[in-house]
């Protein structure tokens, strides 16, 4: 879990300058978000925003699906609550706390601080999420104006969400078995 948490802040090529299971989990951060950038799903979610708003569309579908996963947690998992799963993640990331470049330590701590896992589940949050990204954008966006039409297109995108993420699950399931095969030699 750890490891998938560092995909987004660990560039260029992994080198075993960690732990075999953060590379390991670094290496499904990034198999998962090419199998997304290339799922038909994804991509009709995207089609969905105006021209205007499209340059962001990955953004917001990003966003939008981590909102989807909080509010229907249950559909996917029946083992843990999303809350349990939530704190089990941020201990997770910061048991690796000497692997994590600076930035990652500030997010870890600031996403616990406010329980963004769970939070997501919350409209106000996403709406927060998105306008804190259009301000850390330096020229002018419409990436804040994006949640009211997110809100007018909700049920289309989630019709995508639903038919994307348990095939998500099962490419990362099959992921995580063939990475455990050895290697032939």
């Amino acid at each position: 879990m750890a490891g998938g948490f560092l995909g987004d802040f660990v560039k260029g090529r992994l080198k075993g300058q960690r732990p075999d299971a953060l590379e390991t989990g670094i290496k499904l951060h990034r198999a998962i978000d090419v199998f997304t950038d290339q799922h038909q799903q994804v991509k009709n979610s995207h089609r969905r925003f105006p021209s205007h708003l499209r340059r962001f569309a990955p953004i917001v579908t990003d966003i939008v699906y981590d909102h989807f996963l909080a509010k229907h947690w249950h559909q996917f998992d029946s083992t843990q609550s999303l809350p349990a799963f939530s704190q089990s993640a941020y201990d997770s990331v910061k048991a690796h706390q000497s692997h994590l470049p600076d930035q990652a330590a500030l997010v870890i701590e600031r996403m616990e601080s406010v329980d963004a896992l769970t939070s997501y589940k919350n409209y106000a949050f996403v709406e927060a999420a998105l306008v804190r990204l259009s301000q850390r954008i330096t020229r002018e966006n419409t990436l804040a104006q994006s949640y009211n039409f997110f809100l007018r297109i909700e049920d289309e995108l989630l019709m995508d969400f639903e038919l994307f993420f348990p095939e998500l699950i099962t490419f990362s399931q099959r992921w995580v078995v063939d990475a455990a095969k050895p290697s032939p030699s």
